[in-house]
């Protein structure tokens, strides 16, 4: 989760693109929200949705720690601040 100018969005949008390209042979989807009519409108919701844990470690020994990935990841905290992370599981 993000905290940012709402001016800032174009911006975070294009990166989500590059992120889309990079990681378009990877197992994962991602997708971004960001609240219209609801408290908290400055937040930017980013989730990278992967198959099971496994998929999740891969993909960020694969894509999270690479120079690519982590150029982006820099350029985004110049606009934004990331203020909230977390893994969800589902539980069968």
């Amino acid at each position: 989760v993000y905290e940012m100018k709402r001016s800032n969005l174009p911006a975070a949008m294009e990166m989500l693109d590059e992120l889309r390209v990079m990681m378009k042979d990877e197992p994962v989807n991602i997708f971004a929200g960001v609240p219209v009519i609801a408290s908290k409108m400055d937040m930017l919701f980013v989730s990278y949705a992967f198959a099971d844990l496994a998929a999740l470690g891969a993909g960020v020994d694969g894509v999270g720690i690479s120079p690519e990935f982590q150029a982006i990841v820099a350029r985004a905290s110049e606009i934004g601040r990331l203020c909230e992370a977390r893994i969800t599981v589902a539980i069968d």
